[in-house]
């Protein structure tokens, strides 16, 4: 069956999966034709002014009453943050022959046991204290 598949970006596209598919086949249709990340797809089928969640990993497209012609709207979750942070490490120039093992403690020394976001400047009472320096009376 031919599908009509609106992205949040605005982006439509047709894309054709076989009629007893089930939504993770679909999820990795769209992702393989348009290049998305299949992970984080949210499927809704758009009935009159309805929408229905496609969230049943084991359900047919048919049990939700998918059927050629049908238009679905696709949204994308956002990755969790152990996500965002597994990618940033991911990421990291290993070239100087360095153990993975020793990043993950350099980040994890750089943590602070501090679950606040870093991205979000901190409050004063958040902030690190330091000492001030002792005053010295230089009026005599």
């Amino acid at each position: 069956m031919q599908l009509v598949v609106e992205v949040v970006t605005g982006t439509v596209f047709h894309i054709t999966v076989e009629d007893d598919s089930t939504v993770p086949h679909l999820k990795i249709r769209i992702q393989v034709q348009e290049n998305l990340t299949g992970d984080h797809i949210i499927l809704l089928l758009i009935r009159d002014a309805d929408h229905l969640l496609l969230d049943d990993e084991l359900k047919r497209l048919s049990d939700y009453g998918v059927q050629d012609g049908s238009r679905l709207h696709a949204d994308f979750e956002p990755p969790s943050e152990a996500e965002e942070e597994n990618v940033g490490n991911n990421n990291d120039d290993d070239s100087d022959g360095g153990d993975a093992s020793e990043n993950e403690e350099e980040n994890d020394g750089n943590n602070n046991d501090d679950d606040s976001d870093s991205s979000f400047p901190k409050t004063p009472s958040e902030e690190t204290t330091v000492e001030s320096p002792e005053y010295v009376d230089v009026s005599d």
